[in-house]
Formats: structure tokens, sequence, C-alpha cells
């Protein structure tokens, strides 16, 4: 599973929890209140789906940092969730109920990042059945401690050509990629056809090259990602222009001169992805963009599409689409001649 920074999972719910958990600096005498964070992202293209549900934590006579290492602070007891999954059909009905078991990330092959917050364990809810794309998924968390019921819906974005979720680079047979010419007003262009439920597009260009060592012959591949701005679309389609002489600037700034001058580059390949987020996700990100900064003159609202009296968080559905393309020969020539360039020792590629 890639990780995407549109549809980061760290970045979501660390930034709601710490928006709760930093209420004390704007109101120290509110009294306790509990607050439920729910983050999910529902995948066609994932095997299994997780479902993050912590508490935000707040405690007049204890320090936020110490806190934040303790897994009870952040996680509710494990029986006094109820965790379902209602799939519901295109009428409404609900067409079946899972209830989701509670399993620790680390031990899913997704281990926490290291920070501030503890490491393990590192709990979410697990959904394992794969999504059908005519059905509407709804969360529903019953916290039998307190009687408060939290729910949300995520429709399916497909990620099929028969859903018409198209790029069209990707329909063209041996097409590579050509950065060729550098002027002010050249551009790559790239457009498609967003599927159904989506709102957002963001593009990743992912290099792969290889360091060769010119004198013992070893190689090491390495990689660097290229991630194209957040973009909202409201028709059907979707379109991006990206200036070929913001290419060259990208890689002399992510792959950097060589560490020793006997390491020659070789350019191998390009995977495009194309990854698509909801109207929810949409509306959460202009609501965090609008947020104020220190000096603002107030808070504005947290965006949450959970239903519920004191809960915050994002249950949606993303999807992408991705292809692998060479770079063309004309581009190559251009990277190791070019001023921008000619200090990462670009001397061709692996498979010419």
């Amino acid at each position: 599973m890639y990780m995407r920074k549109l549809f980061s999972p760290l970045l979501i719910i660390t930034a709601l929890v710490g928006i709760s958990s930093c209420s004390t600096k704007f109101n120290i005498a509110a009294p306790y209140k509990n607050i439920t964070v729910i983050y999910g992202l529902m995948d066609e293209t994932d095997t299994a789906h997780y479902i993050r549900i912590e508490k935000a934590f707040l405690d007049q006579n204890k320090s936020a940092v110490v806190m934040a290492q303790n897994p009870d602070s952040s996680f509710y007891p494990e029986s006094q969730l109820d965790v379902k999954m209602e799939l519901i059909d295109p009428s409404g009905t609900i067409d079946s109920i899972y209830s989701l078991s509670r399993v620790d990330l680390n031990n899913e092959g997704y281990p926490k990042q290291t920070g501030a917050f503890f490491n393990s364990p590192n709990y979410a809810y697990k959904f394992p059945n794969t999504l059908n794309q005519t059905l509407t998924y709804r969360l529903v968390v019953n916290n039998k401690a307190t009687g408060q019921v939290d729910s949300a819906d995520a429709p399916i974005i497909p990620n099929d050509l028969a859903n018409n979720f198209q790029v069209n680079f990707f329909q063209f047979v041996n097409n590579k990629l050509d950065f060729t010419t550098t002027g002010p007003y050249d551009n790559f262009n790239f457009a498609g056809t967003l599927p159904p439920n989506a709102k957002i597009i963001q593009l990743l260009l992912r290099f792969h090259y290889v360091d060769k060592d010119a004198i013992t012959g070893a190689t090491t591949p390495r990689q660097v990602d290229w991630y194209q701005g957040i973009t909202p679309f409201s028709g059907p389609g979707f379109q991006f222009q990206i200036l070929n002489a913001s290419f060259y600037s990208f890689l002399r700034s992510a792959i950097g001169p060589p560490p020793s001058s006997n390491i020659q580059r070789l350019m191998d390949s390009c995977e495009i992805f194309v990854y698509a987020g909801s109207n929810d996700l949409y509306n959460y990100q202009i609501i965090s963009q609008a947020q104020g900064g220190l000096t603002a003159n107030d808070i504005k609202p947290n965006y949450t599409n959970i239903k519920g009296p004191n809960v915050l968080g994002l249950f949606t559905s993303r999807t992408f689409v991705s292809q692998k393309f060479q770079i063309d020969s004309v581009t190559i020539d251009s990277m190791m001649i070019s001023p921008i360039t000619s200090e990462l020792n670009i001397r061709g590629t692996t498979y010419h």
C-alpha cells in the first residue's frame, strides 16, 4: 500500500488530535469533555481497510507530553467500543453488517512512526472484505460506557476504466515521458476523466534511477517522488499542466550532485500515480487550509463528516491508478546537457 501525501492517515489524525489536545491554551477552565477521534479511508485497491478510533485527552493536572506516552490516554478499552460496518445498497437498505475486530497495526505491517506519542500499541479496527463499488459503507461506533453512537457514510470511488476513471496518457501504447523543451510556456499536459464520487485529484511522478560506480560497476537503485498540488474539479474531466522547466528544477533539488566523481546516474523509468479523493476529503482539505496561525484572531471550525455529539474525524474513500513509463531519449539528452541538471552527472539510461 502506497502512502500518499493527500491521503496520509498520520497527517490527518495528528491534526485532529493536536487541535483538541491543545485546547487548554484557549480555555483553561473548560470542563472535561470526552471527544472521540475517528479516521478511515476506504480504498478499492486495498486488500484490507483500517479505521483508527482514539480519544482526545485533556487533564488540567497532568502534562500533555507525559500523557502522550501513555496508550490509555489515547485508546478506549477494547470492551468499551462496539464497531460495525453496515453495507447499504442503492435503495438505502442495509445489505449486511460486519463486526470489526481491533488489531495492532504494528503486526499488520504498518508500524507507527516515531515521535512524541507512544509507538506501541498501534491499534485500529480492521475490515478485511473486498469493497463493492455499488454499495455505501457506513461505519457505526457504539461507546457502550457512555451510550454515544457515532457514524459516517463512505460511497466508494471505483478505480476501473468501466467506471470512467481514465487517464489519457495511459491509453497510448509505447508512450514515453517527454519533458524535452524548457521554454517558459512549454508544458506537459495530463488529462482524463474522474471516476464517480471523486472531487479532487493529486498527481505523483516517481522517478527511478541508478547510481553506478564507474570504477567497480556496482549499482544502487534509487527513487524520488514529485507530488503535484491537490486540485479540485467540478466536472467529469480533469487536466494538469506541468511546466517542463519545473521538471528539471525538481530533479536538481531531489537528486543533487553525486557523492563522488566516479558515480554516474542512469535514469530508469517513471511511475505516474493519479489519486482521486471524495468530496468529504476535499472539504476537509479546504477547512484545514483555512485554519489561522498563532497570530489569527479566532479558531475556525474543524471539518468532520462523523455524525455524533462529541466526535471529530474523517471516514471517506479514495483510489488511484498508475502506470510505468520510460523517459524518451531526447529528454535524457536534455537532462545531460541542461545547465539545470548537468551537475547530476546523468549518463544515460538502464534500458538503452
